[in-house]
């Protein structure tokens, strides 16, 4: 028999460079990602910003994403640890 269940891990791949707004309402987390296109043309390269992403995530989901991406800048600042 067939089944339904998809791969968890079946989503796309999006990339973001910045969040251009950010709020919340009675519970809900809202934040609008975008990136730069480079669109090269004949005698220059011109960026477009786009926005591939616009998430809605509770309270939850935005404590766990504080403490993740908190620990990934504290990795990524500071000296690496010398092994004795």
């Amino acid at each position: 028999m067939p089944s339904n269940v998809k791969d968890p891990k079946d989503a796309p791949l999006i990339l973001v460079n910045a969040i251009e707004l950010s709020g919340h309402n009675n519970g809900v987390v809202n934040m609008l990602f975008s990136r730069a296109v480079f669109i090269p043309l004949s005698d220059k390269v011109e960026a477009e910003k786009v926005y591939p992403l616009d998430l809605r995530f509770d309270l939850f989901c935005a404590q766990q994403m504080h403490d993740a991406l908190s620990k990934i800048l504290a990795e990524q600042t500071k000296p690496a640890k010398m092994d004795s």
